[in-house]
């Protein structure tokens, strides 16, 4: 921090000096005002210098800062990329799965059920036990 203000004030001290040398480095004949605007156009022109060196380290930084982004971005969007054929190929293969376990498993089971259940309604229907058990039908539900 105390670098920092030292710097500043040298450079204070500097600006100081240089406009004390130009007052004085004027000739004889000059008034004042003419002194002071030769000096203006001095600290004018020293001061374009700076912001032209400042907009060149801005710009170079700027620069810079594209290809180190460039650098990194690329390959966190490759691994994305990798990330998303993979996420796919997984949903493939869990539809596939699924698909398989739906015919191949759940169909003969939900077929035998249904086999059983249908069995279970002709012994109740053939033998009467269905007659005596009161059923719930939308139309008594509904009086």
């Amino acid at each position: 921090m105390w670098k920092a203000i030292l710097g500043g004030v040298l450079v204070l001290v500097l600006l100081i000096a240089a406009i004390v040398g130009l007052y004085y480095g004027g000739g004889s004949d000059q008034s004042f005002l003419e002194r002071a605007r030769d000096i203006v156009i001095v600290l004018f022109g020293l001061l374009m210098v700076v912001v032209a060196l400042l907009m060149a380290v801005i710009a170079a930084a700027v620069a810079y800062l594209v290809i180190v982004v460039r650098r990194k971005i690329v390959p966190i969007m490759e691994k994305v990329v990798d990330l998303q054929e993979t996420t796919l190929e997984t949903l493939h293969r869990v539809k596939g799965t699924t698909d398989f376990v739906t015919e191949e498993v759940a169909s003969p089971i939900i077929s035998v059920y249904g086999t059983v259940a249908k069995g279970r309604m002709m012994m109740k229907t053939v033998t009467g036990r269905d007659k005596g058990s009161e059923r719930k039908t939308a139309a008594k539900l509904l009086k």
